[in-house]
């Protein structure tokens, strides 16, 4: 009994941090091995910087760091030392990057950087990771802002027209430059209004819905084509913003999702403690159990991203199914 309670402590949920750490390591290992597809760490290709080529005469050091890779995916599902290898994670998506320029992605790099605050998250640290997603949006919205097609309405209106072609009953009425310019200019306006509110730290139960909305959004109006990679991200890392300050977790080892410990084991020795109030930033404090109720446990927030993404993703096959 005292090996298994040994062992459970090693693999237990971040049992020492209110945030569910593991819970989101654990999705982004999920976007490695099937959203992005990465299964092996490759020698140099088109470097960002010339003298990495050299690397390439050494092919026994890219079958190690895949060794190292996938021990790394392994022990971060299971909640081993998490942290640690999640900083293994994030410097081996760097190192990918940094090798060849055709791996480079936003996503891909958005999601190194995830792995990267995760393995050095420390309490008291939590508005690093509303940093992240305030540069993140801050970046996209200025970024359009300095651009003409974006602020002439061209890009959408060739964006509907060429990229993601509309239907024809479509094509006259978002194509004109009225909705051109409601498109760019509203899309604009959510990205700096996103990246502004997660800088503020206010009411940020509204700012992951808000969030959520906004990728949702984008998947509507392309059919399930456009953002479905960053909805999984940015639904996945917005989880920590919410109020988990006072809410411990203290689940032991069960996978692939933490389990928020019950209204009752927290009232067990602080009945009417102020620990058992949680504040969302709707002008109340509420229950820790009608805040579970509220963001579900990570399991079903869980299932829900993914829920979303499988439909867009695979989309044509379930189509396909019904013809």
């Amino acid at each position: 009994m005292e090996l298994y309670q040994r062992i459970a402590v090693r693999f237990s949920e971040e049992s020492q941090f209110s945030m569910p750490l593991l819970f989101v390591a654990r999705m982004l290992v999920i976007f490695l091995i099937w959203i992005r597809g990465m299964k092996h760490v490759l020698p140099p290709f088109l470097p960002f910087f010339e003298f990495l080529d050299v690397f390439r005469d050494f092919p026994g050091l890219f079958f190690v760091l895949d060794w190292v890779y996938w021990i790394a995916l392994i022990f971060v599902f299971l909640g081993f030392r998490f942290q640690t290898f999640s900083l293994v994670l994030a410097l081996l998506i760097f190192q990918s990057v940094l090798f060849s320029r055709l791996q480079y992605s936003n996503s891909f790099l958005y999601c190194g950087c995830s792995f990267f605050l995760i393995g050095i998250y420390r309490p008291g640290l939590e508005w690093i990771f509303r940093m992240q997603i305030a540069v993140l949006y801050l970046g996209a919205g200025i970024n359009k802002l300095l651009d003409s097609d974006w602020l002439s309405g061209q890009y959408f209106q060739f964006f509907f027209m060429e990229v993601y072609p509309l239907p024809e009953i479509f094509i006259t009425s978002l194509t004109s430059k009225t909705a051109s310019l409601f498109f760019s200019y509203s899309t604009i306006a959510t990205e700096i209004g996103l990246g502004v509110w997660a800088l503020l730290n206010r009411k940020n139960l509204l700012l992951v819905l808000g969030i959520h909305l906004f990728h949702l959004s984008m998947l509507v109006l392309t059919g399930g084509e456009l953002s479905f990679i960053f909805f999984f991200l940015m639904a996945v890392t917005s989880y920590l913003l919410l109020p988990w300050e006072g809410v411990q977790n203290r689940s032991g080892g069960l996978p692939p999702f933490s389990n928020p410990v019950s209204p009752k084991d927290i009232l067990k020795n602080q009945k009417h403690s102020n620990e058992t109030k949680v504040n969302l930033g709707l002008g109340r404090d509420w229950n820790y159990r009608y805040f579970r109720f509220l963001i579900t446990h990570p399991f079903f927030y869980g299932l829900w991203i993914v829920s979303v993404v499988s439909i867009s993703k695979y989309k044509n096959h379930i189509l396909a199914l019904f013809q």
